[in-house]
């Protein structure tokens, strides 16, 4: 009498097959994890362009940049924007960025966010206008992205 042939796989073919699969897996998360820090560098960079159109409101109500910043790190002042500059800060710092530099006064203002991706780069606003990514925050004396 002949032996009816086994059906279904051996323990080594799923074993195998079992392996396989987790290699690709840790290779797609890996892959990902840079495009998880780029995303969240975009979302800051909406971020500070909220803060960008924030100012050119401020300047119009009050004819002046000052309130805008409260100090060298934090956004916000005594005017009417200051929750939206609360909550747009508390989404910069949740999304792992960081306000290297706000600067204020009558005439001009200047905001440094530090990135994600690449935590040597910053996004800048200024009152000139200027959006950018650049190497360098902005300072008091230097009251303009670079």
């Amino acid at each position: 009498m002949k032996r009816p042939k086994p059906v279904g796989f051996t323990l080594v073919e799923l074993l195998v097959v079992i392996s396989i699969i987790g290699i690709l897996a840790s290779l797609t998360m890996i892959s990902m994890s840079g495009a998880t820090a780029k995303a969240r560098d975009v979302r800051i960079k909406q971020d500070v362009s909220q803060l960008r159109t924030i100012a050119v409101l401020i300047d119009s109500d009050d004819g002046s940049y000052a309130s805008l910043c409260s100090d060298t790190s934090t956004i916000g002042g005594d005017d009417a924007y200051s929750g939206q500059q609360s909550f747009i800060q508390a989404d910069i710092i949740s999304q792992g960025g960081a306000i290297k530099w706000c600067y204020a006064d009558s005439d001009s203002y200047c905001l440094s966010v530090q990135l994600v991706a690449d935590a040597s780069q910053y996004y800048c606003i200024d009152s000139s206008g200027l959006a950018n990514t650049t190497s360098t925050a902005c300072g008091s004396a230097d009251a303009g992205c670079n």
